[in-house]
């Protein structure tokens, strides 16, 4: 890179009025007649980047980002040199500024270093990380008071140099010492943190306190629901977890953030997606903010620069594509959010027109849509902006208003600014040290027009009133002080700039020695520095270089100002109030009379350094009417009056029983100052009688609402805060679409057109996708409040395949599976699948290659692959009959990657991605599977499976880090069935869970899992598999595991043997179970409702059939059971299972029940005259829900009713939480326990759960979210094991190698793991994925052996024992073998008197043959022992060779006789 350097001749003119001016100045003060300006240029043939001044210093820096250099100035911008940093060996990529010390900067490289220097840029040092850095996001995080604490969240970034792409993982640091000594990590876990004192106007009560997002340890949930918010004041000594939420804590945080004198927090609930937004002011207390209007949209709200005492944020509104907000604030006295302004102008990218000028209180401008309806009509129709201004923080607005004589006969005219924030020239400039002056672009009219159409305009009173400054669009900027104005010209070819010294009144122009096109124009940020620079493109003729300007006029002013507390002529400063009447100051709307000190217009001079704090004071007002606003919880009508909102006053009063009660309507407007008078009854309380509110009523209520066609399914769309009500889907048989919005009281048609699909997005709870027959898609973003539409790229797929594959975390991507060529004959040659991507939803697509058949989104909430990678199924192009998987993370543009051959299918289960493949002759079905999306491994079956291709697999869930899955071993139509494989943590390795499961035709299986407690299921098995070789009907019986798939039972029924006497012995609680559901998504439980089970089965040998069948229910996640109906009854759970409600399922009702007590007693509410079948029963799958809707009919072909039945008005008072004291909380700790009542250990701990007393009346509401809290970890048993691959489990649990097949050899897996120097031979064993057990039955601690390589370390860790303790070890362990010897030849001489037995059924085992079986079992160790022993000494003498070929721990397995029968039975 070349530059040079010169200065520059300065040839000026003055228009008239300013040379007569200073010609009467030069007569009196005898200054020269022009200030004039030194300016230099430094041509450059890169674009310099990230420059930056510095207060106090003659030095400028930049960087050069196409060389990674740094240049310095150290005379403001005359002169420049690179090379400042001695010893570079990474090119830097990115300069910032710490936040609070100007003098420092930091230089980021995407190496492993980091430069910085603390003296303007002069001299540099370095510090050094684990990885390389990542610029994708700022990285530093800098302390408010202590310029010496720095956070450093880095991001490492790896790419495995295949189809993966990129993916990056937290890596972060801090210092206590400005990085003098090496940076110290955080803690394992830690995601982003940052300093509580991270604002000057946070006030906490310790400097040191950091507060960081982490994992959480005690959560198997997926990210973010696994992270929680911690601190720690004592840099780590201590961790705290946060206590936000009641049940929540701070699991599921999405984010952590400082703004003004808040730290806001957000979390987001696993279970309903809720967003629940806490803020605090020390760090240690919070709030949650509450909202009475509208919900926040997931990850669509931004914050918005903030106040002391309020804080803003802008929450989307409207189509994504083409956004409009919503403005809220928060002060410090209330935790609710306030409207302060609707249809603000947004980004795609979140920012927001919005600027606060944050030295004069209460003063804001923000952009405004004016054409919202047009958009959401068409979201691809240009922005109508207009520009609104407040002076009381957001309480009232105003158009800004327009010069005077501007707007000639225009009926709508005011003012209107360019606040875009992408752009550097569209803001507001402005200066604490030049108050009052605001100097900005834009037009006058009706609307803001267009950049071309803008001029520039001045305010010198806060922005109650504006003049024209110059015409056109300039870049601008002005000092410190405001003594001078620099602009020139934009989007043109100039040769010209101009600068003002009185407010932009008059310009003198300043004419260059060759034309320019500016690009930004800086000011200095040292405000006595009256130093502009100008960047710009040049051309000289051959090639385009860029310029660098400097003018500097500090050297020119004819004189330094003089400043003094009395205004007088001497005096080059004035007074100036925020607020003026008829040329007097007043009040101003933030109830003070205010002023401040400024440089006069008319003074041409320099201000001295002693010149610091230019704020008067203020004078506290009396308050009056408009110092005052509604409160929160109140609305103001068309009078201006505050009013209580309707349903705040029904819930008081119905809550707590009142005919009274007293409320405040008014508060001061945040940051007002105003002292009240005696007088003044805006503070006072007010009362408010019940009666004049419609009281929500005490009975439960019913709506009906008469379909003319059958409903065939629902869709819910929650809210996100309990006020806001559920938007309703219906589908009709016919394919037409109804919805509601009123929770199903009503509905209505959607359109007339019909819908061949309607697909509720994957990961946004919020969204729906309807797709018409004339592939027209509507969409929604915002739970129903707006529709979209847009035209699909093709029609849809002819196979079955989902139409859109949607993305985990970038809402606006999708893929669609389409076809062309098929819609007259799906078996024409030239019929083929095809598939497209967009990037905003669905406005633009782009075709992806022609031979694709499907694609989907590689990356899932669990798998951690790059944003933009995606599979697809392509078909050979040698045999159209054979496929493959491949993918690419440039949407196929230029790369792409062959994964798999033989493919059938693939898909994506949380962290797995599962390929079935198909062999060479087509005679095997076998699967790959992935846990990072890079490595395929081929999984590995019992070898008693062979799976041909015309079988099916179901994928199950992979919930508990290990890959349930379904093999079909039986297919014949009607009778199918297969066992359930179980995987180890990678999905490579499987064993037999459940034999004999039983599936349907479709491939659904009767596999369940219990929501809320992990490791629980139920399942369906076919017990007469001997029965159906040639057909019949199967016999199902129900199992259930409470370790996650290694032991099944039967479900143990109390008092069974009374509800059928004669039953016997071989009877047992048996349910129908998922195969047999009319809707897929009715809950057998829900996660709301933790530890509540309901079903529909019968006490018999085997499953009975349906109609036959009674109702049960159990209150201990699934240990107990007890029948509450004769007959079966379709059920929901409302107000996280406080509410039960039940409805007959088979014969014509018209009641439903209801239980408030868990099902113990239940009571009955008619909802209709006639009676009518319930065809299906709904309500919020989140189950916080107070509402169900039933669908009824009166025959299978009639048309369908709902019944709406609102259960809202049975309990009023919200439950209260209060850990401390249980006695005055409405909720006990649930621990589940065994059927002694043994405190039950699941995944090896006992945990409790929240759930409402029965006892208690009161309803949940949104308050209630299932949280686990460990009490204890359990000691380890054979149930927290799991056998290895290539073993398999007997009756009595034990793991033994299957006969012909070697253990596998996990030495290399185990010895590539970083840092690993040792590695453990199996046993047979594995902990299973999810157990959190201590201590205990070691099972798998197999006998250790060092890494190859790492011998030293090896021995290091493990020193070998002294002579002395050898000889010992080896006389006791002889002594001991003699003892036990004995023992066991008496006992064997006096009561085996024959063949020895190796087992037995206990039931015909004598007490006296179970105490020799307990000896036995006593001492059957000492072999194990022994060998452990000798291994131990001989490995003295001898250098340990590991092989395949040592198991001496499952020695004494090898010489039993193993009947196949025993195999993983039940």
């Amino acid at each position: 890179m070349f530059f040079l350097t010169k200065i520059l001749p300065l040839r000026g003119r003055i228009f008239p009025m300013f040379g007569c001016l200073l010609l009467i100045v030069s007569l009196i003060t005898g200054c020269i007649a022009s200030p004039a300006a030194e300016v230099a240029e430094t041509v450059f043939d890169s674009k310099p980047v990230d420059f930056m001044t510095f207060k106090d210093s003659t030095n400028t820096l930049f960087l050069n980002a196409e060389f990674g250099d740094v240049y310095l100035s150290q005379d403001n911008g005359q002169s420049w040199r690179n090379g400042v940093i001695s010893g570079q060996v990474c090119p830097i990529k990115k300069l910032i500024k710490h936040s609070f010390e100007n003098s420092r900067v930091f230089a980021l490289t995407e190496c492993d270093t980091v430069y910085y220097s603390y003296d303007n840029g002069e001299n540099w040092d370095y510090f050094t990380i684990d990885h390389p850095i990542s610029i994708t996001q700022l990285p530093f995080h800098f302390h408010a008071k202590n310029p010496d604490y720095v956070i450093f969240n880095n991001q490492y970034c790896s790419s495995s140099g295949t189809w993966v792409g990129k993916i990056c993982k937290p890596d972060l640091y801090y210092t206590k010492d400005g990085f003098q000594s090496d940076p110290e990590p955080m803690p394992v876990g830690s995601s982003y943190c940052i300093f509580a004192d991270s604002s000057e106007k946070m006030v906490v009560s310790s400097e040191e306190q950091i507060i960081c997002i982490s994992l959480n340890p005690n959560s198997a949930a997926r990210p973010p629901f696994s992270h929680h918010i911690v601190y720690s004041d004592d840099w780590f000594q201590s961790i705290v977890p946060v206590q936000l939420h009641n049940f929540l804590g701070s699991d599921g945080a999405y984010g952590i953030l400082s703004t003004g004198s808040f730290l806001v927090a957000a979390l987001i609930d696993a279970a309903t997606r809720k967003l629940f937004v806490y803020v605090s002011q020390d760090g240690y207390y919070w709030e949650e903010a509450l909202k009475f209007h509208k919900g926040f949209e997931f990850d669509a709200f931004t914050i918005l620069p903030s106040t002391e005492y309020s804080f803003f944020i802008d929450s989307l509104d409207s189509h994504p594509n083409n956004p409009t907000g919503i403005l809220y604030s928060l002060d410090s006295e209330s935790n609710t959010f306030v409207i302060r302004q609707m249809n603000t102008n947004r980004y795609v990218d979140g920012y927001t027109d919005f600027m606060l000028i944050d030295y004069l209180d209460g003063l804001q401008f923000v952009n405004v849509v004016e054409n919202v309806d047009e958009i959401e009509v068409d979201p691809q129709v240009d922005k109508v902006l207009s520009s609104r201004i407040t002076f009381d923080g957001g309480k009232t607005w105003s158009t800004v208003a327009s010069p005077e004589s501007s707007c000639n006969s225009m009926k709508q005219c005011s003012l209107h600014l360019f606040l875009d924030p992408h752009v550097s020239h569209a803001s507001i400039a402005s200066s604490k040290f030049a108050p009052g002056i605001l100097l900005a672009s834009g037009s006058v009219g009706d609307r803001l027009l267009s950049e071309n159409q803008m001029d520039l305009f001045v305010s010198e009173d806060g922005g109650r009133n504006w003049t024209l400054s110059r015409d056109g669009m300039h870049l601008f900027a002005m000092s410190g002080f405001g003594s001078i104005f620099f602009a020139s010209e934009y989007l043109d070819v100039i040769n010209e700039v101009y600068y003002s010294l009185d407010h932009g009144q008059s310009w003198v122009t300043v004419t260059l020695d060759k034309t320019i096109v500016p690009i930004k124009l800086f000011a200095s940020e040292d405000p006595y520095a009256e130093i502009f620079y100008l960047l710009a493109m040049t051309d000289d003729g051959e090639q385009s270089n860029y310029s660098l300007f400097s003018f500097n006029f500090g050297k020119f002013l004819p004189k330094e100002c003089q400043f003094s507390n009395s205004e007088s002529n001497k005096n080059d400063f004035e007074k100036w109030y925020t607020r003026y009447a008829n040329g007097s100051p007043i009040c101003s709307e933030m109830g003070k009379k205010e002023f401040f000190w400024r440089k006069k217009a008319t003074s041409v001079c320099s201000v001295p350094k002693s010149i610091t704090d230019l704020h008067g004071s203020f004078d506290a007002c009396e308050c009056t009417d408009e110092d005052y606003e509604c409160n929160t919880q109140f609305i103001s009508n068309d009078q201006g009056e505050c009013k209580l909102l309707d349903f705040i006053g029904s819930l008081l009063c119905a809550s707590e029983d009142l005919d009274t009660f007293q409320k405040i309507p008014y508060r001061l407007v945040p940051g007002n100052k105003c002292t009240p008078n005696k007088r003044d009854s805006h503070r006072e309380p007010q009362t408010f009688n019940c009666d004049s509110f419609n009281e929500p009523g005490t009975e439960i209520t019913s709506f009906l609402y008469d379909f003319d066609e059958k409903i065939v399914d629902v869709v819910y769309l929650e809210g996100t805060v309990p006020e806001e009500n559920t938007f309703l889907i219906g589908i009709s048989v016919n394919s037409h679409v109804y919805f509601s919005e009123d929770e199903g009281k009503t509905w209505d048609k959607f359109s007339k057109e019909e819908f061949s699909s309607v697909l509720p997005h994957a990961y946004n709870k919020n969204s729906v996708y309807m797709v018409t027959s004339k592939n027209i898609v509507y969409f929604t973003t915002n739970r129903g409040k707006n529709f979209y539409k847009f035209k699909a790229p093709s029609p849809p797929n002819q196979n079955g395949k989902s139409l859109f594959s949607f993305h985990p975390s970038r809402p606006a991507w999708l893929l669609y599976a389409g076809s062309e060529n098929c819609e007259k004959n799906p078996f024409a040659d030239d019929c083929r699948d095809v598939v497209f991507v967009s990037l905003d939803f669905g406005d633009t697509w782009s075709r992806l290659p022609s031979n694709l058949e499907y694609c989907s989104w590689a990356k899932a909430e669990k798998l951690v692959v790059d944003d933009t990678l995606i599979f697809c199924i392509r078909q050979n192009t040698n045999d159209p009959f054979k496929k493959e998987l491949i993918s690419s993370i440039d949407f196929f543009e230029y790369e792409q990657d062959e994964i798999l051959n033989d493919v059938v299918g693939f898909m994506i289960e949380d962290e797995y991605v599962i390929v079935a493949v198909q062999d060479e002759e087509g005679t095997s079905l076998s699967l790959d599977v992935s846990i990072n999306g890079l490595n395929f491994a081929s999984c590995s079956f019992p070898a008693y499976l062979n799976v041909h291709p015309k079988q099916a697999y179901t994928i199950l869930d992979s919930q508990t880090h290990s890959l349930f899955i379904h093999v079909t071993t039986n297919t014949h139509l009607g009778s199918e069935w297969g066992d359930i494989l179980k995987s180890n943590s990678n999905g490579t390795y499987f064993m037999t869970s459940l034999a004999n499961v039983n599936r349907d035709s479709v491939g659904y299986v009767d596999f369940e899992r219990l929501e809320g407690i992990q490791g629980i299921a139920l399942a369906n098995i076919v017990s007469n598999t001997k029965e159906l070789t040639d057909g019949g009907t199967k016999k199902l019986q129900t199992l259930i595991t409470f370790n996650d798939g290694l032991d099944w039972s039967y479900l143990n029924l109390v008092g069974g043997e009374k509800i059928v006497p004669k039953c016997g012995k071989n009877c047992y609680l048996h349910l129908h179970g998922y195969t047999e559901r009319n809707q897929f998504s009715d809950p057998t439980s829900t996660n709301a409702a933790v530890g509540l089970i309901i079903g529909v089965g019968s006490f018999s040998p085997f499953l009975i059939p349906y109609e036959e069948s009674q109702t049960f229910i159990s209150r201990d996640a699934g240990v107990t059971w007890y029948r509450i109906f004769d007959s079966p009854h379709l059920w929901a759970f409302l107000d996280s299972g406080s509410i039960i409600i039940a409805v007959e399922s088979i014969s014509p009702t018209n009641v439903i029940k209801y239980s408030a007590d868990e099902g113990r007693t239940w009571q009955e509410y008619q909802f209709s005259e006639k009676s009518k079948v319930v065809v299906d029963v709904s309500t919020k799958p989140s189950g916080v829900g107070h509402q169900v809707l039933l669908l009824t009919t009166d025959d299978e072909n009639a048309p369908i009713s709902s019944v709406l039945i609102d259960f809202d008005a049975l309990y009023r008072r919200t439950c209260v939480f209060d850990e401390e004291n249980s006695e005055e909380s409405d909720f006990v700790r649930w621990v589940p326990t065994d059927i002694s009542g043994k405190p039950l250990c699941l995944r090896g701990r006992i945990s409790s759960f929240y759930r409402k007393s029965i006892h208690k009346k009161c309803r949940v509401g949104s308050s209630l979210l299932v949280k686990e809290e460990v009490l204890s970890k359990c000691e380890c048993t054979r149930a927290d094991f799991e056998c290895d691959y290539n073993y398999r489990r007997l009756k009595d649990g034990t793991c033994v190698l299957v006969s012909g097949l070697q253990p596998p050899d996990t030495r290399e897996e185990q010895c590539s793991v970083d840092d690993a120097f040792e590695w453990r031979q199996p046993t047979g064993y594995k902990r299973t994925p999810l157990t959190e057990c201590e201590g205990g039955v070691p099972l798998d601690a197999g006998t250790l052996h060092p890494c190859p390589g790492k011998e030293d370390d090896y021995y290091k860790a493990h020193p070998k024992p002294g002579g002395w303790s050898i000889f010992l070890t080896i006389i006791f362990s002889i002594l001991l073998a003699a003892v036990a010897g004995c023992i066991l030849y008496y006992y064997s001489r006096r009561f085996l008197k024959g063949a020895i037995r190796l087992g037995s059924d206990s039931a015909t085992e004598n007490p006296l043959e179970s105490g020799i079986s307990y000896t036995r079992g006593a001492f059957s160790s000492i072999p194990i022992f022994f060998s452990a022993l000798y291994q131990s000494v001989r490995s003295l003498f001898i250098r340990s060779t590991p092989t395949n070929g040592e198991f001496e721990n499952a020695a004494f397995l090898q010489n039993y006789e193993i009947d196949d029968d025993d195999e993983e039975s039940v």
